[in-house]
């Protein structure tokens, strides 16, 4: 490519997400385990306070007193002691699972918008090492750095917006 011949958009954008599937792989779990874990807590809750209202109707709580109507298991009774002992062991072990899957989303959300930065500055700086003296020579170093530095930064954080954006609003 000369130097003068601007960039395709696959190259710019799906070069280096095609570099970073794995990454991107892990930003995808994670987020399924975030929305997964929330879901998991109103899943819980809703049949716990049905449960608990009508306690005094039952004295062993059903499997399928926390499912959906639409599960028609028929399993092994508890006790409302063992079912309220066992919540808040389940809760804090989902608020744990859930609290993992945050971070690591977002660790690999920051990674995957540093490679893809450090793509940029690298494409940026071969652009400009391959121009021509003349074009080189309209500006100061310190303005090439400062032009390739800010756009390259302005670019990760549009970038690590749009991937926040998509993983959100694709699970949602």
């Amino acid at each position: 490519m000369s130097p003068r011949q601007p960039a395709s958009f696959a190259e710019l954008f799906w070069q280096p997400i095609k570099q970073q599937k794995k990454t991107l792989t892990i930003v995808f779990i994670g987020a399924a385990t975030l929305a997964l874990t929330q879901a998991s807590v109103v899943f819980i809750f809703g049949p716990v306070f049905k449960a608990l209202f009508s306690l005094q109707d039952q004295s062993a709580l059903q499997i399928s007193d926390f499912l959906p109507a639409s599960f028609n298991i028929q399993m092994r009774s508890y006790s409302p002691q063992e079912v309220f002992t066992a919540l808040p062991l389940i809760l804090a072990l989902i608020a744990t699972m859930r609290g993992l899957a945050m971070y690591v989303t977002q660790l690999y959300q920051e990674r995957l918008s540093l490679e893809i930065a450090d793509y940029f500055r690298c494409f940026a700086f071969s652009k400009i090492i391959r121009s021509t003296y003349l074009k080189i020579a309209e500006k100061s170093a310190a303005e090439w750095m400062s032009q390739v530095m800010n756009d390259v930064m302005f670019l990760q954080q549009r970038f690590s917006e749009l991937l926040k954006s998509l993983v959100k609003d694709g699970l949602a």
